[in-house]
């Protein structure tokens, strides 16, 4: 017997979010069953049965409802209504909730509605926004408040969705954990383990929640020839690689290039997902790509190290070499950026936690315990057996 899931989100089809759930889409129609998609900005592409609930005019009421009022998901009553209208015509069997911020819904009303409605729900976490009082993100500056309260924010003006003129934090938090709690059939299913501790420690712990790690194409991803390094003169050089979708503050390239300037020869500094202007400030020992798919498959075969800095946890390196096998395995830094990388412990840390951040995360036997990447497909299935043994 077929079941139609209907999945919400932002986006259809483009950025990480976006793709995964065209993804599931595909896997849906695969096993017989019927997917649809409600989602408020952007484009969906051809062959998907999508409703774009959204309009440009209500986003730019939302942003500035956001940046002067300071509350965000909770502007867009009318489009709100539009979509819950079309969720009652479709009638789905389950509801699929992805990203649900982003300027596009008022979150109580849709809540309200699920509650109402009785409804299966599998809500993806993709990120931290559904249980703080406001940040998407809150590693980068240590936060802790969203346990208790997210009482005096101090990070409203500078982190996303960025309240300029009003902390409503606080009253935010209470708002959402008032909206969000209590839907009957509610299951929280979130990226890796580390999220789940977190949301576990928050408002959403009444929830069961399960651990569905992201996948990647290995058809796209993997192995192959690749002259890149004779092109770009970096043949016998080490590269240290830096990969985000977006360079922003808390992704830590002021480190990769702090790092590259200290350097010896022999080595390079490679940073993929650059926008133009960031490119064009780049130091001359750093070499700067965009984002695109094909940059990244050109990189992959290189033996390399990987490298992606926090602010915050700025050791715990996604540091990995490529072995014959597709996995990641042991990479044991080169000395030099080792000391480069303990030059800067010295200089952004206090001495009492340096040794607990080298101790824990530059031992072989960490990086020696990531396994095969889960594929595309695993990510699929898996959350498909969600949707059906609810």
């Amino acid at each position: 017997m077929s079941i139609k899931v209907l999945q919400i989100s932002t986006v259809c089809g483009s950025g990480s979010v976006g793709r995964i759930l065209v993804d599931i889409c595909h896997t849906l129609e695969k096993n017989g069953d019927v997917p649809l998609v409600a989602y408020g900005r952007r484009k969906a592409p051809e062959g998907i049965h999508a409703y774009r609930f959204g309009s440009v005019p209500d986003m730019a009421l939302h942003v500035l409802s956001t940046f002067f009022k300071g509350e965000h998901g909770f502007a867009s009553k009318g489009q709100t209504r539009r979509l819950i209208r079309q969720i009652r015509r479709w009638d789905p069997d389950v509801i699929h909730l992805h990203n649900i911020h982003g300027f596009i819904l008022q979150t109580e009303l849709l809540f309200e509605y699920l509650k109402e409605a009785g409804k299966p729900v599998v809500w993806t976490l993709h990120d931290c926004w559904p249980y703080t009082g406001h940040c998407a993100f809150y590693d980068y500056h240590g936060c802790d408040r969203w346990k208790t309260g997210c009482s005096g924010c101090r990070e409203y003006r500078r982190t996303y969705p960025y309240a300029l003129f009003k902390n409503r934090t606080e009253r935010n938090y209470i708002r959402k954990k008032a909206a969000y709690t209590g839907v009957p059939d509610l299951v929280l299913a979130v990226p890796s383990r580390w999220l789940k501790a977190e949301a576990e420690q928050s408002f959403l712990k009444e929830y069961p929640i399960k651990v569905i790690p992201n996948g990647i194409d290995r058809q796209q991803f993997c192995p192959t020839e690749s002259r890149l390094r004779e092109t770009l003169g970096l043949s016998g050089t080490f590269v240290i690689l830096g990969v985000a979708n977006v360079w922003e503050r808390r992704k830590g390239l002021s480190y990769l290039l702090w790092l590259a300037e200290r350097l010896p020869e022999g080595y390079q500094v490679i940073l993929i997902g650059l926008s133009k202007k960031q490119i064009r400030g780049l130091p001359g020992k750093v070499i700067g790509l965009e984002r695109t798919s094909e940059s990244w498959r050109n990189i992959i075969p290189w033996r390399m190290c990987s490298s992606m800095p926090r602010w915050r946890t700025i050791f715990r390196l996604r540091i990995w070499k490529r072995s014959p096998a597709g996995r990641r395995s042991s990479p044991l830094i080169p000395e030099a950026a080792r000391r480069a990388w303990m030059k800067a412990a010295a200089e952004w840390y206090p001495k009492g936690i340096q040794k607990r951040f080298f101790r824990r995360f530059f031992w072989k036997k960490r990086s020696q315990r990531a396994g095969k990447p889960v594929s595309g497909g695993q990510h699929n299935m898996k959350n498909t057996a969600v949707f059906r043994n609810m």
